[in-house]
Formats: structure tokens, sequence, C-alpha cells
């Protein structure tokens, strides 16, 4: 039996059960597929040359220096911001909107994903009020304000930087402005709040030219803001001219730039097809009902990312260079539905990608294990279903087992059913003892 696993690759798999299960997980995948196809856009062919040229951009990173965060998410030179470090695990930081009202209209804007959309661009929420039910809300380590345009209300938020700074001192605090509205009275103002960090989003235009009235503010707000940070989506075939770009925010210091994973958030779906652009091939390493607004990777973005990384490198920047890939945006929600969750002997909480996970055989491949197992001196925990003909166990003890037993690793999140915290299995990835790096998947 034959069966796509992981999107990319044909896999023979010799039990029918372990087939059965395999195949449940790829459907929604294929629904996927079939949701983007309805909107006119296609996922992109799996591309050798794409992925050698990746490969290749990463070896080159690590050997100049780049530093790797959460399972290689998040790659970085130099500066790195406090919130982005929190926002690994997401247990201490927040972000809110209070409105969602903007005075541009981005056609790669992921506001309009963002449930009840339409009401937030007509109505505020109370922060003020949202900020007093937050349990330890002195705990929190980052406190964000985006839009929407915040600037759009200066009054409402800067009762909201006074508050978060009386009830929530240490946090380290951020403002999202695409800049348009910035002035000195804006910026002296948010220097009184304390704000630590502002972050611009800044890009060229479709012409290739830079909004030089937007550097003279960005390096204006460098006299207020202790962290001024340029954030934006790298769109393919933008490369020299976001080379350019970082040319000029490194020469004037600003402290860091953001690159992002350019997505597309499920509207505007004809700006994208007569762009040319497709969906990155695998958009999700582990497919999952996520709930990040931001949407589907675009294929060619993250190259692009990574070799804008190196240009920072080879040409000695100063200023910090983030990678943040969707997948670094993906890892919070998975923390916080499996963080705390005892579990079994034969199961482990993930230190790379906060999933459960548990190696699994099936028929009888799974006496075998079993066999096996049962015959080590010390004693090793398994979950031996006999009717299902299946066996769990932990994958760190896969490699106790010969290279030519079948297995796979499963991967689970807890969810709310009924009021109760339930394990559901998301993935099988097939593996044998021989090509399963326990150090590097685990």
């Amino acid at each position: 039996m034959l069966i796509n696993l992981d999107t990319e690759n044909i896999v023979k798999v010799g039990d029918r059960l372990f087939f059965e299960d395999a195949l449940t997980h790829l459907r929604p995948y294929q629904q996927l597929r079939n949701d983007i196809n309805s909107l006119g856009l296609e996922i992109a062919d799996y591309d050798d040359e794409l992925a050698d040229k990746k490969n290749l951009l990463i070896d080159a990173l690590r050997q100049k220096g780049a530093e790797f965060r959460n399972n290689n998410a998040s790659i970085h030179i130099n500066f790195l911001s406090k919130a982005c470090i929190e926002c690994k695990k997401g247990n201490k930081s927040i972000t809110f909107f209070y409105s969602l009202a903007c005075n541009r209209d981005c056609y790669f804007c992921s506001n309009k994903n963002q449930e009840s959309y339409d009401y937030y661009v007509h109505n505020q929420r109370d922060i003020l009020s949202e900020l007093d039910q937050i349990k330890n809300i002195e705990t929190l380590r980052a406190v964000a304000v985006t839009g929407g345009e915040p600037l759009l209300d200066t009054e409402k938020l800067f009762h909201i930087l006074s508050s978060v700074n009386k009830k929530c001192p240490v946090a380290h605090t951020r403002l999202y402005t695409n800049g348009d509205l910035i002035d000195y009275n804006i910026l002296e103002n948010l220097q009184r709040n304390n704000l630590n960090e502002i972050r611009f989003s800044v890009k060229p235009d479709e012409n290739g030219k830079l909004d030089e009235s937007k550097i003279h503010k960005i390096i204006l707000a460098k006299k207020y803001i202790p962290e001024v940070v340029v954030e934006m989506p790298v769109i393919p075939g933008s490369l020299y001219e976001m080379r350019n770009l970082l040319d000029v925010l490194n020469k004037n210091e600003i402290t860091g730039v953001n690159l992002l994973e350019f997505l597309f958030p499920w509207v505007n779906p004809e700006e994208y097809i007569k762009r040319g652009f497709k969906i990155k091939n695998r958009p999700y390493k582990i497919f999952y009902s996520y709930t990040y607004a931001g949407g589907l990777p675009i294929s060619g973005s993250e190259e692009e990312c990574l070799e804008l990384l190196l240009h920072g490198l080879e040409n000695n920047y100063s200023i910090g260079l983030h990678y943040c890939s969707l997948e670094n945006k993906l890892t919070s929600q998975i923390y916080s539905q499996n963080s705390g969750i005892k579990t079994l002997p034969y199961e482990i909480f993930s230190d790379k990608d906060f999933f459960i996970k548990s190696a699994k055989a099936y028929g009888n491949n799974a006496k075998r294990v079993k066999n096996t197992f049962d015959k080590c001196q010390k004693k090793i925990f398994y979950n031996y279903n006999p009717e299902l003909g299946t066996i769990e166990f932990n994958p760190k003890d896969i490699k106790k087992l010969q290279q030519d037993i079948e297995v796979a690793v499963s991967y689970n999140i807890v969810e709310e059913q009924l009021n109760q915290k339930v394990l559901k299995e998301i993935k099988l990835d097939l593996t044998y003892p021989r090509i399963f790096e326990i150090e590097n998947d685990i």
C-alpha cells in the first residue's frame, strides 16, 4: 500500500491499519487543497531545486553564525526583541487591538481574516476592562497594541499604555503602526508612556521605490523610543528592492528588522492570482486547525527571507535581522494547549515543537516490538492493544528496535471536548530506527 505521508514523498506502508490511520490524517489536508483550488489559487509543486536552495542557505547561515530558535522556525542575527523571545510560548505575552480600522487597505492584510472584522472596523473593544480581567497580569513580560492602525485614536492608545505601565510594570511594551500618522507630538507622548518598542510596517512599493518620508519618521523615532523595529512581509520577487531597503535601515542604525514569511490571508485571492503567487508546498509542517489569522505561506518567500539574512551577515550589518516564519507564529498555540498536561510513561512532551508524541507500531510489527521490549533487562513502558494489534511506546525507545521494523511517530494535541480535555492524534510519521534521529526530531 502506498501513501503520501508528508505531502512530498510516496511511502510504502505494509500494515493496513497503519495505512488507514495515516490516511485519516491526510484527508483534512486534501480538503485544504480543495478550498485553495476553489479560490483559483494553486499549491506549488514540490521543487527539488527550491528545497536544495533552502538547505544551502540554512547551511550558509549556520556557518556564518546566525542563531536558530524554536525548532529552526526563527532565525536571527544581532538583536532580537524581547517580545519575539516571549512569543515562542506566549504564556507571558499578550497582544491587543482595540480597533481594526485602518487608513490603508493592503491586499495582503490579514485583518479581514479576523473574527468579527466588520464589527471592529466600526466599533472598539474595551481593552481597559479586559486588562482588569487578566489573572496574574503583573507576571506578563510582553504587551503589544496593534490594529488596524492604533494611531487613529491616540487618546485611547495612551490610556492603554498608561494602564499597562501600572498593572504590569516589568512588561516590555510595543506598538505596531504603519507610521503614516507619526509626528513629534505622538512620539513625545509614547515616550512619556514608557513605550519600549515601536514597529513600523514598511516595504518598497510595487515599483521598488522607498517612501522617503517613512524613512525619516523611523529615524526620528530613534530619538524617543528605545527600540525601533521595521516589520514587513517579504514578497517573492522583491529581493533586490528589499536589499536596498535593508541597506538604508542599517546605514541609519535602527534597532532591527523582522522579515515575515509572506502569507495569503484567505481574502483578495484575485490579487495573488494576478501576481502569479502560489501557496507554499506543504504549507504546514503539521496540519491542524490553527487559530492564527495570518493565513497560508506563499511559495518563495521563505527563501528570499533567508537570502536577506545572509546579505546582512555578508555585509556585516550592525542591526538585527530576524526571519519569522509562519511556523514560528503557530507554536504558542501548541504550547498553550499541551503545556501542563501530565504525560503517560510512553509519551513525551516535545521541547522542540510542543506536541505530545508517542511511537506506534501495527500488526506483526507491534508483536515484534513487544517481544523486543519484554526481553530487555530494564523495564520499558508501553501500551499494547492485542484487539487492535497496536503498541504505543516512548519515541526514545525506537533506537532499541531492529532496523526493519515499521514504526510511526504520533503527533498529538490536547483539545476541549464536552468540558473534558482529550488527546487528539493529528499526524503519523513513518520512520525506522536507522533514519529516525531522536535528538533532532523529538
